[in-house]
């Protein structure tokens, strides 16, 4: 479940209905899916083999695809949008000039 961009309970396999928590949440897959499927790509419609410490396939595309996915999960991404949305409601100019 993920309320207001935090995850509360614990993460599951990446494999649909598998509902096995897993050893670290870094892991894409639950240890019986690991020996399975641990060696696939990570992005859903690609089933080519990863290189080794990724979890994506060494296409360019898929590597900017997992950056900006971890880069979503860090505070200043978070606030980035934050300080934009603030602008989009508030613009400096819709105060009233004498």
């Amino acid at each position: 479940v993920v309320i207001d961009g935090v995850t509360v309970g614990h993460l599951c396999c990446a494999i649909h209905n598998c509902h096995v928590p897993l050893n670290n949440n870094n892991h894409h897959f639950c240890l019986t899916h690991t020996l399975t499927h641990g060696h696939k790509c990570a992005i859903v419609s690609c089933s080519n083999d990863i290189l080794i410490k990724s979890k994506v396939f060494h296409l360019a595309e898929y590597k900017a695809v997992k950056n900006m996915h971890q880069l979503w999960g860090q505070s200043h991404f978070q606030l980035q949008q934050r300080l934009q949305h603030s602008q989009l409601a508030n613009p400096t100019d819709s105060i009233a000039q004498d």
